[in-house]
């Protein structure tokens, strides 16, 4: 009875196995359960008229106010603290938000002089995805490899800068439409960051802009790897934020200048940990009803003997 219920394991697991031995698609790193992956990330700080803000000539600083668009790109690095870079497609995004409000010594919130609330700019368009005007966030799966935040110099080409932002964001979203997030205030959802000031300086390397907390709603998943709804808690300092049916939850982000070393034509790079909970592959549950079967049909024999 033993072996043959190990046996019927053994079948299932290798059946498994066989299934994502090629292990390549982004579905493959991200099997049923809830997981944290880990990006590179970088953004640009845009006007209310849609005019990239480049350093103050005379103080070499940017100023973010309200209606302000802050654009940039992403790359996941890690899942569950594996590195993913380069053994697998890319799961790259691009992501648009707005600062809709902008206070100061809001403890209860933010807990840090200066405290930013987001939203979506409702013209956020991005290619492979319908028109929804709480789009925030748009993942792309590329085998192509090609991701690239560290394109161009703000500092010795400010002429060139929007091109090779362009440029950075066509590498980012040029793969297939994976997944769509976007905030929806009425249903709980928050974007929120809180740092020293409204100014920073790109001329400073390595200075720490913001941190910041997310939860987002998935709008759109055109390769079907489906989420689970959860409790999404995150805080800066103050009061945290929760939201009861989170599809994604950015307990931490940080927005800091470019390191001693770096260059590039975003003034500003991040990291950022989501928390999401992937619904398990059919294959996978099939399989598994395979060791079930093979599991009752040793039972059977061995009741028969």
């Amino acid at each position: 009875m033993k072996k043959q219920i190990l046996s019927a394991i053994a079948l299932a697991t290798g059946l498994t196995f066989a299934a994502s031995a090629s292990a390549v698609s982004v579905n493959s790193l991200l099997p049923g359960g809830t997981h944290t992956l880990s990006d590179e990330s970088a953004e640009a700080v845009y006007d209310s008229q849609g005019n990239l803000k480049l350093p103050d000539p005379i103080t070499g600083t940017i100023t973010v106010e309200v209606g302000d668009v802050l654009r940039g790109i992403l790359s996941i690095s890690n899942v569950d603290s594996a590195s993913v870079s380069s053994t697998g497609n890319e799961l790259t995004a691009i992501f648009e938000t707005r600062v809709n409000a902008i206070s100061l010594f809001p403890a209860a919130t933010c807990g840090t002089i200066t405290c930013y609330e987001f939203g979506p700019t409702g013209t956020f368009a991005p290619t492979g995805f319908g028109a929804d005007p709480t789009a925030m966030i748009a993942f792309y799966e590329d085998p192509a490899q090609n991701f690239d935040r560290f394109l161009g110099d703000l500092f010795t080409s400010p002429g060139t800068v929007a091109a090779d932002i362009a440029q950075m964001e066509a590498w980012a979203s040029d793969g297939a439409a994976f997944w769509l997030f976007g905030l929806d205030a009425a249903d709980g959802d928050f974007w929120t960051a809180g740092g020293t000031s409204a100014t920073f300086n790109p001329f400073v390397p390595g200075s720490l802009v913001a941190n910041f907390v997310a939860s987002l709603s998935l709008l759109e998943n055109p390769t079907g790897k489906d989420l689970v709804s959860g409790v999404c808690t995150a805080g800066l300092g103050g009061t945290p934020q929760t939201d009861l049916d989170s599809d994604v939850c950015v307990t931490i982000g940080s927005v800091s200048t470019l390191a001693i070393g770096q260059t590039s034509a975003f003034p500003a790079v991040n990291g950022v940990e989501f928390t999401l909970t992937t619904v398990p592959e059919p294959s996978t549950l099939a399989l598994l009803g395979l060791g079930l079967l093979g599991l009752g049909a040793a039972g059977r024999r061995n009741k028969s003997v």
